[in-house]
């Protein structure tokens, strides 16, 4: 069996961080990936405890791409994150494995990020609608962290693309009018 500990410790105190982390085999960030001086922070304490693995605050859109970065500016601090793991990887500090998985879909519709109001049924759509854009699950994501565990030797030090799906905004708003049988605006 897995075990897996819950710590909470302030993210600026490196020496808690680092004591978090002793013993541990993996660490999997999940907070905000663009801050890249929060994710260093995280990455060297994961290295001074030990920790042999590590899993970034990826989990968007590809971070690595330019024209992402230009719309998204996270995405540039997500990149450097990146590139510091690759080069903490030359060294031999630690082993990782980066996972894009596109637009975490069920989190955007629920928050109305995408412009899809639920309660209102109405959609702002961008563009045409008809561009297509990765997208994903929370579910898919756990899945795929789970296929990178059991298989992380043939996985490790590399940048995974895992979306569920490539799906439009008109898409979206004809599943969305399917589902609650109303038309939308």
């Amino acid at each position: 069996p897995v075990l897996v500990k819950h710590y909470k410790v302030k993210l600026s105190d490196f020496a808690a961080l680092t004591a978090a982390f002793k013993g541990q085999d993996l660490v999997i960030s999940t907070g905000s990936g663009g801050d890249f001086e929060l994710q260093a922070r995280i990455i060297d304490a994961a290295i001074a405890a030990g920790v042999a693995r590590f899993i970034p605050a990826e989990f968007g859109h590809d971070s690595r791409n330019e024209r992402v970065q230009e719309r998204l500016p996270p995405s540039k601090q997500r990149a450097l994150v990146i590139e510091y793991l690759q080069s903490k990887a030359i060294e031999g500090d630690i082993e990782w494995t980066a996972l894009a998985v596109g637009v975490l879909l069920d989190e955007r519709l629920r928050s109305g990020d995408l412009g899809f109001e639920l309660a209102w049924q109405s959609a702002t759509v961008h563009g045409t609608g008809d561009e297509h854009f990765a997208a994903t699950s929370f579910e898919r994501v756990g899945v795929a962290v789970a296929s990178i565990l059991l298989r992380w030797e043939d996985v490790k030090d590399r940048y995974l693309y895992c979306s569920g799906c490539s799906v439009t905004a008109n898409e979206i708003v004809r599943a969305l009018e399917k589902v609650t049988g109303k038309e939308w605006t």
